[in-house]
């Protein structure tokens, strides 16, 4: 909120995002269907790469991988048997029993 750039990319791709919107519902019968969606896809890029929005979303991913840690080891000391929803399918855990397989847990 506090980089004029960050604000700048932002508003260009919500501003993409209204215009491909606008024309996504007919696909590849709307005028300039694809020239919209690679606009579209550019200015996302644009904000992705920007270093400050990048730096928040590694700390966002950090912040998240920690919590996921802290719970994984409440629910270690509690019971072997907690169903323990990670939403990350990159977070290991070790396995847990009694969820019948159809827990996130491995």
């Amino acid at each position: 909120k506090e980089s004029a750039e960050v604000c700048q990319l932002k508003e260009a791709f919500l501003s993409q995002k209204k215009v491909f919107e606008n024309v996504a519902a007919y696909g590849e019968y709307a005028p300039d269907y694809r020239e919209k969606k690679r606009a579209l896809r550019k200015a996302k890029r644009q904000l992705d790469l920007n270093e400050h929005v990048a730096a928040f979303r590694y700390s966002e991913t950090q912040l998240q991988s920690l919590l996921d840690q802290i719970v994984q080891a409440l629910a270690e000391e509690v019971s072997n048997e907690i169903k323990i929803d990670a939403g990350s399918p990159f977070f290991e855990t070790k396995k847990h029993f009694g969820c019948g397989g159809n827990c996130h847990a491995s």
